[in-house]
């Protein structure tokens, strides 16, 4: 038999199933509370609170900190937030840039009648005032975010579209100040098959 000892591959292998099983929970978590004011992120609370070693939490921290999420500040700290209004102007510029070229990649692999039920429901929304509750415009952002670019192929794509969403907070308010026309708009164009560079044109956002 061999003598091979691959107990430290397989503790690599823990650690990294680890962290990736509790970022979600913690990137959401920084985001929901980015929009309120600047936080100072505690390792050993968040140890304390997954049960999990200060490598796993450190392992997350660096990925928020890759993925512009959270932040060092002079004194080595790890911070979140605040959310200003320049974050939330350049937030939608490369939202702006990136999710039409999403869209254009995800349309031949999109169901007909599933867009045409998602316009329907903005559409409903739009009529009722768009100021329904926070869980019927989730599942609207689900449908252009999730739903319609689930077939995109190029996941670094994907990921750049997803970190640059805001929190539900923030996506709400725009919602109720700014309507729900962008998406509708972007349903309306795959529907015809017409190529994504008009509906967001002079969509830019000014935020003071």
């Amino acid at each position: 038999t061999l003598d091979l000892d691959v107990s430290g591959e397989i503790q690599d292998y823990a650690q990294r199933a680890t962290w990736q099983k509790i970022y979600g929970e913690v990137a959401e978590n920084v985001l929901s509370c980015k929009p309120f004011g600047a936080y100072q992120i505690s390792e050993s609370a968040m140890c304390a609170h997954f049960e999990v070693s200060r490598t796993v939490v450190r392992d997350v921290l660096a990925r928020l900190n890759h993925d512009g999420l959270i932040e060092k500040d002079r004194w080595s700290h790890w911070t979140a937030g605040p959310l200003t209004a320049r974050d939330v102007q350049e937030h939608y510029e490369m939202r702006l840039l990136l999710e039409p070229a999403a869209l254009r990649r995800a349309a031949p692999s999109l169901d007909r009648a599933e867009i045409e039920v998602m316009r329907a429901r903005v559409q409903a929304a739009r009529k009722s005032g768009e100021r329904g509750e926070l869980a019927a415009f989730e599942a609207l952002e689900h449908d252009l975010h999730e739903s319609c670019l689930a077939p995109v192929p190029n996941r670094r794509l994907i990921g750049a579209v997803r970190q640059n969403r805001l929190p539900d907070v923030i996506n709400r308010l725009f919602a109720q100040h700014f309507g729900l026309h962008q998406t509708d708009a972007a349903l309306a164009s795959l529907l015809s098959g017409v190529p994504f560079l008009a509906w967001n044109r002079g969509r830019r956002l000014n935020v003071a």
